[in-house]
């Protein structure tokens, strides 16, 4: 096994010179979080909904003024509070849901995104006795140009299928489905050419479970490991994060 192990790290070594790095333009991701019932109890009582949400976003620069009441719904689904962030992101209350949406974020600002999932979720569970969560939905999009080659190499890597009778291929777009039943996920995996970023790729990751309880930090980077694998069967990684 000693004697093994040079070849085994040479392999990787190799791997790793093989996969194009990703220089990301535009990145983005979305959660909702589903509730099993509404919680009814809130309804009518602005203070209960705004002062935990502000409590939870006043470190990220929120203010009154940054959260905006939406009392002219045009149904009891719709966001009644909105919460604007640094970089357009917004969180945003419902009777059925929370809504998050994070646009280009630093990295310091997405290292602190899964405590404040929780800090913005937890509140629930403590003013409502008996409120469960039922699924959980995740998004991630991003465009990025591919260092040393092209979208169209990653596409044509992808997915080379060709229709002859449908003209010269330009390349083929693709979405994967997938189970991952030991962490309890759907997932779905896009490649594609970005509408946003001439000559760049457009990638994106949807993880879908049924659960109540979830462990933000713990899925985060569950999520960026899977990624990773992924994006390695088509020779790309994603960059590092600085230290």
């Amino acid at each position: 096994m000693v004697l093994g192990a040079p070849k085994a790290l040479q392999a990787i070594l190799n791997r790793r010179a093989m996969l194009k790095e990703l220089d990301i333009r535009l990145e983005s991701l979305n959660y909702t979080a589903h509730f099993a019932r509404p919680p009814f109890d809130l309804w009518g009582k602005g203070r209960e909904i705004i002062a935990p949400l502000y409590e939870a976003l006043s470190p990220y620069g929120v203010t009154l003024g940054n959260i905006v009441i939406n009392a002219g719904a045009a149904s009891a689904a719709d966001p009644v509070v909105t919460v604007v962030l640094q970089g357009n992101s917004t969180v945003k209350f419902a009777f059925d849901r929370l809504e998050f949406a994070f646009n280009n974020s630093s990295q310091e600002f997405f290292e602190s995104i899964p405590k404040l999932l929780k800090d913005c979720s937890s509140w629930l569970k403590r003013e409502l006795p008996g409120f469960k969560f039922a699924s959980h939905n995740f998004a991630y999009f991003c465009h990025a140009l591919v260092k040393d080659s092209t979208a169209k190499n990653v596409l044509d890597t992808v997915n080379p299928k060709l229709l002859k009778s449908a003209g010269l291929s330009m390349g083929n777009g693709s979405i994967f489905h997938n189970s991952v039943t030991d962490k309890n996920w759907t997932t779905r995996i896009w490649f594609d050419y970005s509408q946003s970023v001439p000559g760049a790729l457009f990638l994106a990751l949807f993880i879908d479970t049924v659960t109540e309880e979830l462990d933000y930090e713990t899925t985060m980077v569950d999520a960026r490991t899977y990624f990773r694998s992924v994006l390695a069967e088509v020779n790309l990684t994603l960059p590092e994060l600085s230290k």
